[in-house]
């Protein structure tokens, strides 16, 4: 995944009614981010940082964040509306992080701070091979 993904992906995170004292937003974030200004849109997500408590089960019990970052894309369809089902798959940022899911087992799945859905694992490719999990939603 490329730094804007990544950026795009921790700005899901942060609630859109957030903002720093200098009414820095969420929104001000994703304006640098299409405008390929990728090093400001970080200034201002770590500006936000400060703004918001993560919600139940964002951090392990030991205070690091647990950030299970994938990249998604819907297969044979250009996205997915609301409440629709279709297979997706997911390019984990961290494999490693991932490798514990096995076919049958189900995620909750986070666009921002709110769960966006849930999804069943149907199959796990390891990195070596694809590294890919390949997921209805």
């Amino acid at each position: 995944m490329d730094v804007v993904g990544i950026l795009e992906a921790a700005s899901l995170l942060v609630p859109e009614d957030v903002a720093t004292g200098n009414d820095i937003t969420v929104s001000d974030v994703w304006d640098y981010l299409a405008h390929d200004e990728w090093e400001l849109a970080l200034d201002l997500l770590q500006e936000l940082g400060g703004g918001w408590a993560a919600p139940p089960g964002f951090w392990e019990d030991d205070g690091a964040p647990e950030l299970d970052i994938a990249r998604v894309w819907v297969e044979f369809a250009p996205g997915l509306p609301p409440g629709a089902r279709a297979p997706v798959r997911l390019l984990p940022l961290n494999p490693v992080r991932w490798s514990h899911l096995a076919p049958g087992d189900r995620i909750t799945l986070y666009e921002c701070a709110v769960s966006g859905g849930t999804a069943s694992i149907l199959e796990v490719r390891l990195p070596g091979v694809q590294g890919e999990l390949v997921l209805p939603c």
